[in-house]
């Protein structure tokens, strides 16, 4: 040791031992060069598979204005609308104008156009639904089990079999013939089984795993384990009670999950029924921000299924803000996360609306309502954007307001009153009847820990007509 520090010496051979004061030690004994770890094996790339959409025949710039067979907006691309029109054997054109898939049952007549592009159902020879989708089969198949092992695809596959899966979802639920695809799914299922295929990284792999669960799930809608065989757990009861497909790239916490769960158990039936599932055998929920990176944005899984919505990239019980306006010390916290599940949840209500003879009244409350903030139980919005978003109108007041505690909008909506205004109440009572289905027996919220934790208790109160 010199200077208080230590110095190491390795020999290669053997060598004496000195023990001089203040001299460094000698060499001894012999060091063996560790045997250097074998190279790693790269793992197999996955090798590309073989087209499954011909564009031999797709026109640039060409509309076929014609929809006769339906349309459906965020579309991915030209393929995906082919393949749509495959999948429907009375369908004879397509046009994909932005990303709104066209589809015509007869010979249209093309006219130029910026943006579309348009194309025959078929570029060669043309085939049915159910030959069509069959011949696809191995080529899908083949391509998720390389993904499920590989964590990836190579570039046009990837591309190709998200277009491809669309089309197949999208065609199966216009025509309602499910039996065409029937094959197509029972392979997908069978190539995921008790696989988590994750994606290496983050990128337009993240989805994959998704779309394909969810195109299975839209064959088997009553089939827990094509759900399960992909997704377990909480994610799994919420789509056996409620039939809410929950998509996420895994981002939403047990607690969050907990809270949605517990909100759609007390959602009355009839919203749940005629509004947030509106007919269709599920609705999926994204969380789109959960797939952003590098630049990619989560695919439109619209297609997929008939309802759904997007939820910010938020969990519960990080964050609140002031649900109600502050008239007359009428104040509530509300967890941030749960007020976006309430809102969104409360854009489904709108089609309620008129299954309850409602739309008259909800249309004279608007006119009434115009020019004054404080004809709105959400004033802090304003009548401004209300007039000119009356989308926004159901999922601001009741998503916002009621479901959060609807006693303290009942005390918002008698506080206007008492200063001269009807309309709040009005809007108040229009909550009521969607939430009761016009019964005598009105569900109504009460915030549990004033709002941070994003639960509300339900009580049914009885009301007189």
């Amino acid at each position: 040791m010199k200077g208080g520090a230590w110095r190491c010496h390795l020999c290669k051979a053997s060598a004496y031992f000195t023990d001089r004061a203040g001299s460094e030690a000698g060499c001894v004994g012999s060091v063996t060069p560790a045997t250097p770890a074998p190279a790693r094996t790269p793992s197999p790339v996955p090798t590309p598979t073989g087209p499954l959409i011909d564009t031999s025949c797709h026109r640039r710039g060409v509309d076929t204005s014609c929809w006769d067979l339906g349309f459906e907006d965020g579309v991915m691309s030209a393929g995906a609308c082919q393949v749509a029109c495959q999948m429907m054997d009375n369908c004879r054109e397509w046009t994909l104008n932005g990303e709104r898939c066209h589809l015509c049952g007869h010979d249209a007549t093309f006219r130029s156009g910026s943006v579309q592009t348009s194309g025959t159902r078929f570029c060669g020879a043309s085939k049915t639904a159910a030959a069509r989708a069959s011949e696809m089969v191995s080529v899908l198949r083949t391509r998720v089990e390389s993904f499920c092992s590989y964590g990836y695809l190579s570039g046009n596959d990837l591309s190709e079999t998200k277009a491809v899966l669309q089309g197949l979802a999208l065609g199966m639920r216009l025509s309602g013939n499910k039996v065409a695809v029937a094959t197509v799914a029972q392979a997908l299922r069978q190539a995921m089984q008790g696989k988590e295929c994750r994606p290496q990284k983050c990128g337009p792999e993240s989805s994959l795993r998704d779309l394909v669960a969810t195109f299975v799930l839209a064959l088997s809608p009553n089939d827990a384990s094509a759900y399960g065989a992909v997704l377990s757990g909480k994610r799994l009861t919420l789509y056996q009670k409620h039939r809410v497909n929950i998509v996420d790239n895994g981002f939403l916490d047990d607690v969050s999950l907990d809270t949605m769960d517990k909100f759609y158990s007390e959602l009355p039936s009839g919203l749940m029924q005629k509004g947030v599932l509106g007919g269709a055998d599920f609705t999926t929920i994204t969380v789109g921000d959960a797939y952003l990176c590098k630049g990619f944005h989560l695919d439109s899984f619209a297609s997929f299924s008939a309802r759904g919505f997007n939820l910010f990239h938020l969990q519960v019980g990080r964050s609140t803000e002031q649900a109600f306006p502050g008239d007359g010390g009428i104040v509530l916290d509300e967890d941030l996360a749960m007020t976006v599940v309430h809102h969104e949840t409360s854009h489904q209500f709108d089609r309620v609306l008129p299954t309850l003879g409602m739309r008259a009244w909800f249309d004279e409350l608007r006119g009434l309502s115009a020019g004054d903030d404080l004809n709105w139980l959400r004033s802090q919005v304003g009548a401004t954007y209300f007039q000119g978003a009356p989308q926004e109108i159901i999922a601001s007041q009741m998503g916002n307001l009621y479901l959060a505690d609807s006693f303290k909008t009942l005390s918002l909506a008698l506080l206007r009153h008492r200063g001269g205004r009807a309309t709040p109440l009005g809007w108040f009572l229009v909550m009521c009847d969607l939430a009761s289905d016009k019964t005598n027996s009105v569900p109504m919220y009460r915030s549990v820990g004033g709002g941070a934790s994003g639960v509300s208790a339900r009580s049914d109160v009885a009301a007189t007509r």
